[in-house]
C-alpha cells in the first residue's frame, strides 16, 4: 500500500507540536518569548491530528480486506505496532526513574502503564500514553468492522461518527455535570475521540473514491477552509477547551480539514524528505520526549539565562533520538513481528 508522504509529514508536525506544548512551559521559554507561548499552548491539538490520521490510515490500508482472518491480522499487527514501540521506552523510563528519581514513580499504575489500561495521565509512567489506550480501543472497534463487507463497514463508520458526536453534544447541552474535563470524561467507549478516529476513516473513503470525481484543488481549498474554521473555533476565545467534546468541533475539525487538503494534493506537492522522516519517527518522538523533559527538569537544566539554548538542544536531541530509535529498535521489532504474524496466518482461499 502506497505511503502518503503528505500525511506522514502531518504526523511529524503533530508530534513536534506536542513536543513544543510540553517543552515551552517547563523550560521557561514562555516567559522569554510570549509569542511562542501563545502558539505552544494549543499543542495538545497534535493528539487530535493523530487520531484523525489514524482513522484515515486504517481505512486506507484495509479497504480491500474483510473477514475474520483480515480482522485477526489487522488487530495483531496494530497491537504489535503499539506495544513494541512503547515497551522499550517504558522500560527505559522505569529504569531511569528508579535510579535517579524514585519519587517520580510514586502513585503510578505500573500494571496499567505496562498493558495500557489506564487513561489517567497522572498515573501513567509515560504520561502521553493515555492516547495509546484510545488507539487500542479504536483498533478493536475497527477489527469488528472488518468482519463485514466494505459497504456495511462504511455505514457503520458513518453511523458511529454521527452517533458519538451527537451523544457527546447531548451530554454537554443537558448533563454537563457528568463531564469531568479529563480524557475519560463522559463515557470512555463513546468518547469524542472515537468520532475523530472514524471521521478520519470517512475522509479516507472519500479519498479512495476520488472525492466523487471532484477536482482536487477545490477539495483542497475546502479542506483548508475547514482547518481555518476549526482552528478559529478552538483559539478565538483564548480559553483552553473545558470538555473533550469541544475539541471535536474545533481542533478535530481543523485536523480533518488539514488531512483533506493534504490528501487531495499529496501527489502534486513535493514533500521534503526530512518532513517524511520526521513523520516516520513521530511515534518515537511522541513517546520519548516526555522522558527527556522529565530528566531535564529533575536535573535543573533549565537555569535562568540558558533556557533557550537548553530547550533547543533538548528538542534536537529528542528528534535525533526518535530517528535512531525508529530505525534501530521500533522498525526492526515491528517488521519481525509482522513476519511472524503473516507466517501464522492461513492463506485466504
Amino acid at each position: 500500500m502506497k505511503k502518503l508522504d503528505g500525511l506522514q509529514a502531518l504526523r511529524g508536525f503533530a508530534a513536534a507540536y506536542v513536543l513544543l506544548f510540553h517543552l515551552v512551559p517547563v523550560s521557561g521559554l514562555g516567559e522569554a518569548f510570549p509569542a511562542l507561548r501563545a502558539v505552544a499552548r494549543w499543542g495538545f491539538a497534535g493528539v487530535d491530528l493523530f487520531f484523525v490520521l489514524s482513522g484515515f490510515v486504517m481505512w486506507h490500508t484495509t479497504i480491500d480486506r474483510s473477514g475474520s482472518g483480515a480482522a485477526r491480522t489487522f488487530l495483531l499487527k496494530r497491537c504489535a505496532r503499539i506495544y513494541l514501540g512503547y515497551w522499550p521506552w517504558l522500560a527505559l523510563a522505569l529504569a531511569l526513574f528508579a535510579l535517579l528519581a524514585p519519587q517520580a514513580l510514586a502513585g503510578k499504575n505500573l500494571i496499567g502503564s505496562l498493558l495500557l489500561l489506564d487513561i489517567d495521565d497522572r498515573r501513567l509512567v509515560i504520561s502521553v500514553a493515555w492516547s495509546l489506550v484510545f488507539e487500542l480501543y479504536f483498533y478493536a472497534l475497527f477489527a469488528v468492522l472488518l468482519l463485514a463487507g466494505r459497504r456495511v463497514r462504511f455505514a457503520g463508520v458513518a453511523a458511529a461518527t454521527i452517533g458519538v458526536a451527537l451523544f457527546n453534544l447531548a451530554l454537554l447541552a443537558w448533563w454537563p455535570e457528568s463531564l469531568a474535563g479529563d480524557a475519560g470524561e463522559g463515557h470512555f467507549f463513546l468518547s469524542p475521540f472515537v468520532a475523530e478516529f472514524f471521521a478520519g476513516s470517512l475522509l479516507a473513503a472519500a479519498w479512495r473514491a476520488d472525492f466523487g470525481g471532484a477536482a482536487r484543488l477545490p477539495v483542497a481549498l475546502a479542506g483548508l477552509a475547514l482547518a481555518v474554521v476549526g482552528a478559529w473555533f478552538g483559539v478565538a476565545g483564548g480559553e483552553l477547551p473545558a470538555h473533550q467534546v469541544q475539541r471535536l468541533g474545533s481542533f478535530g475539525l481543523a485536523a480533518a480539514g488539514l488531512i483533506l487538503a493534504v490528501a487531495a494534493l499529496d501527489a502534486r506537492l513535493p514533500w521534503p524528505r526530512w518532513s517524511v522522516a520526521l513523520g516516520d519517527s513521530s511515534y518515537a518522538l511522541y513517546l520519548g520526549h516526555p522522558l527527556l523533559l522529565s530528566l531535564a527538569t529533575l536535573g535543573g537544566w533549565f537555569a535562568p539565562g540558558r533556557a533557550p539554548i537548553v530547550a533547543a538542544a533538548l528538542a534536537a536531541a529528542a528528534i535525533g533520538a526518535a530517528f535512531l530509535y525508529h530505525r534501530c529498535i521500533e522498525l526492526p521489532l515491528y517488521r519481525r513481528a509482522c513476519m511472524r504474524i503473516d507466517a501464522r496466518t492461513p492463506a485466504e482461499p
